[in-house]
């Protein structure tokens, strides 16, 4: 991750809160409960392009080094786990309005890195963001240079 994105899980609906543990976190165990095929999520490639990954496992829609999602899968193409970074640092209104249509549609929800569930909701998304650890770090940087 880069000191410009802020990191977020996707996961099926209703994951099971108990087994949110930081230390332990294992977004694979979630996935594989609903066996959803990677296919899911081509629809993203219309805000994020697909891009040329280095793993035959990993799918990745956007830039590394902006927004992007990453999701990786099994032999069989069932997804183990989706991640999302967004650059702050960008215009990210129309990717994060998108993707959160995108789990509404699919019963999906959106973790921060730190496993707290946020409301499908551009405004919440936003604000967290805005208040995240990670761009408070980016900004501290910024003044020092």
């Amino acid at each position: 991750m880069a000191i410009w994105q802020c990191d977020f899980y996707i996961l099926p609906s209703n994951s099971d809160e108990a087994v949110l543990n930081l230390e332990t976190f294992d977004d694979s165990i979630f996935w594989h409960k609903v066996s959803v095929n990677k296919e899911i999520f081509n629809s993203v490639a219309s805000i994020l392009p697909q891009v040329k990954s280095w793993s035959d496992s990993l799918d990745i829609y956007g830039n590394l080094e902006d927004s992007c999602l990453q999701i990786s899968f099994d032999n069989n193409g069932l997804v183990d786990g989706a991640l999302l970074r967004i650059n702050f640092t960008s215009e990210y209104k129309d990717i994060l309005k998108f993707i959160i249509s995108f789990c509404v549609k699919n019963d999906f929800e959106i973790l921060t890195s730190d496993l707290q569930k946020l409301p499908l909701l551009y405004s919440q998304i936003d604000q967290y963001i805005s208040g995240s650890k990670q761009k408070e770090k980016f900004m501290k940087l910024q003044k020092l240079i």
